[in-house]
């Protein structure tokens, strides 16, 4: 059977989500399918990993969009993406006479898969999923009743045989029985390889003094990811405690506005005479740099806005045996507290996330719980699952 695997995205989890399912078809000799990957042309160029994984495979066919047909499918609103991209992998669907179509992100999809009936099975990852979402001011409660309808006209298309949501057993079984419906599936969110090629010192990298605690804040910097409060919880710290703490912050800023407040946030750090250490990596890091800076850092810094999703970021701490501080609430914490880790903020207040800071200690996670959870989340079961 041909399928088409649809992901046009670049950033984030993207490439590493298509590069886990190109490993698992290349090593799976039994699955005799046809994988068409509809992909952005730009990964040929950031990410050579996944040119030459589709290369070994005669089962694998690689492909891009036009410029012009990615450039009309990601731009517009909401809504005219949804059908834009729709149609799109529905052109290319028939062009290689495929029976199947995996969205690896649906969300934008929605609009499109409710109001059309593509003749061709298809199937996704949802990232967000309503159930956990906040239910308290009247904006959470109209944003609620939208997703909740926009779900419940996504189960009636006929065609849609499986929705998958990362890491989320409880929304599954929710939906499942909300909606009268099997389609929702738990798709454990993959921890990568965390194994380490080349040993860097970071702490020499960066002259960071030895008995400095090290934070990491790693993956999309952006407001709802709690980067800018971190800095500026930074300046919140008592005196006697800013000169043992160093904090990195690594990864590519959602924007170039973001980008900016950044470095205007570390730069008043500065200004104000603070003792506290921020060291600012903005470009794309490899994975052994990456894997160095989870092995090497104390504690990793989570304090998001939006909790409903799973992160990668917090799988890779567990697998780092990383104590996380995160918020007290939604499926992140259920996820930290299942794996053993965690310290929780009991608001999402800036003076809250100092404090913690300020009197966290670098405990070891349980290795045990710990060991298991990295063992349920593998690659190779997330690709297994999707294929």
């Amino acid at each position: 059977m041909n399928i088409l695997v649809y992901d046009l995205y670049i950033s984030g989890h993207h490439p590493e989500f298509l590069l886990h399912l190109l490993k698992q078809i290349v090593s799976d000799e039994s699955n005799k399918n046809i994988y068409y990957f509809l992909i952005n042309s730009k990964i040929r160029e950031n990410f050579p990993d996944i040119f030459e994984m589709c290369i070994r495979s005669k089962r694998i066919v690689l492909i891009s969009p036009t410029d012009e047909e990615t450039c009309k499918a990601l731009t517009g609103r909401m809504i005219k993406q949804s059908f834009s991209q729709l149609r799109l992998a529905q052109k290319y669907a028939e062009l290689y006479h495929a029976k199947k179509i995996l969205f690896m992100h649906i969300n934008i999809l929605q609009f499109g898969i409710c109001f059309t009936r593509p003749k061709i099975d298809m199937a996704g990852i949802l990232l967000g999923q309503f159930t956990r979402q906040a239910f308290q001011t009247t904006k959470d409660k109209l944003r609620y009743i939208r997703r909740f309808a926009l779900t419940w006209i996504l189960t009636k298309n006929r065609r849609l045989k499986d929705v998958y949501i990362l890491n989320d057993v409880k929304s599954c079984e929710s939906l499942n029985i909300k909606f009268n419906t099997s389609i929702f599936k738990n798709l454990p969110d993959p921890i990568p390889d965390m194994s380490i090629s080349e040993k860097i010192d970071i702490r020499r990298n960066f002259e960071i003094p030895a008995d400095n605690l090290i934070f990491l804040h790693f993956g999309v910097l952006d407001r709802r990811k709690g980067t800018l409060d971190i800095i500026e919880a930074l300046q919140m710290i008592s005196k006697a405690k800013q000169r043992f703490v160093t904090v990195i912050i690594a990864g590519k800023p959602s924007s170039e506005d973001i980008n900016t407040q950044i470095k205007e946030q570390i730069g008043i750090l500065r200004k104000g005479a603070s003792f506290c250490q921020v060291v600012y990596i903005e470009h794309y890091v490899s994975n052994d740099f990456k894997n160095n800076l989870f092995e090497q850092c104390d504690i990793v810094l989570m304090p998001y806005k939006n909790v409903e999703a799973s992160s990668g970021v917090l799988g890779q701490a567990i697998a780092s045996n990383k104590n996380v501080i995160l918020p007290n609430y939604g499926l992140l914490k259920d996820l930290a507290t299942n794996a053993g880790t965690g310290y929780f903020l009991k608001d999402d207040n800036i003076n809250t996330l100092a404090l913690a800071i300020e009197k966290v200690e670098s405990n070891e996670v349980n290795s045990s719980v710990r060991m298991k959870y990295v063992e349920e989340h593998t690659p190779e079961i997330f690709a297994t699952t999707l294929l």
